[in-house]
């Protein structure tokens, strides 16, 4: 009789372990296309999923993934997670930089390269954009955002509360040598090591 009972709080235990979905939820994965592919988000996204089961299917072996950082786009194109979509709409250099009352001047033989960046909330939450989370490197080096008291082309500093379903337009800048060849500009969404990040990469060549 006991080992009866034994038997069946085993096989109950079993189905509970099995029914519980102890799993941990995977981190935001990122998509990118250009700023005019936006119906294809949802599609790419299943893509990438359906892959990466695919791919862990098919082998028994321990494979690391690609890291997201590997994932980078260009001008005219976006970056998007289930919380944020973010695009580059467009990069400009400016050897000064006028406003109405004032103006904006580099340092000698630098000039002011500017990202132009729109961000819409695709979250059921208020989300915000925060200047502090920007990070760029110009040819592999480090470098930091420039606060301008003018408003190139208008915009303001991309920076602000977004509401959901909502969007928000601005500008990043930077003072770079003339001779500057790569920039990288990133954007995560929080200070935590495993916040989104929004990558993104362009060539002095692709600046009109």
């Amino acid at each position: 009789m006991k080992k009866k009972i034994l038997s069946s709080l085993t096989a109950i235990s079993v189905l509970a372990v099995s029914l519980c979905g102890c799993s941990s939820t995977p981190a935001s994965s990122t998509v990118i296309g250009k700023s005019s592919d936006v119906s294809q988000t949802t599609q790419n996204t299943t893509s990438k999923e359906d892959n990466q089961l695919s791919d862990e299917k098919d082998t028994e072996k321990t494979t690391e993934k690609p890291s997201e950082a590997l994932q980078k786009a260009s001008i005219g194109e976006f970056v998007s997670s289930d919380d944020l979509k973010i695009t580059l709409t467009d990069v400009k250099i400016y050897d000064e930089i006028k406003g109405e009352y004032m103006s904006d001047k580099p340092e000698k033989n630098k000039k002011y390269l500017v990202l132009f960046l729109e961000a819409e909330n695709l979250s059921s939450e208020d989300k915000d954009i925060n200047m502090f989370y920007y990070d760029a490197y110009e040819d592999d080096k480090s470098i930091e955002s420039k606060v301008l008291f003018t408003e190139p082309e208008g915009e303001k500093m991309f920076s602000g509360d977004i509401a959901s379903g909502k969007k928000l337009s601005g500008f990043v800048a930077y003072e770079v040598n003339k001779d500057w060849q790569k920039f990288e500009f990133t954007y995560k969404d929080r200070v935590l090591s495993n916040g989104t990040k929004y990558n993104f990469e362009f060539t002095a060549s692709q600046i009109k």
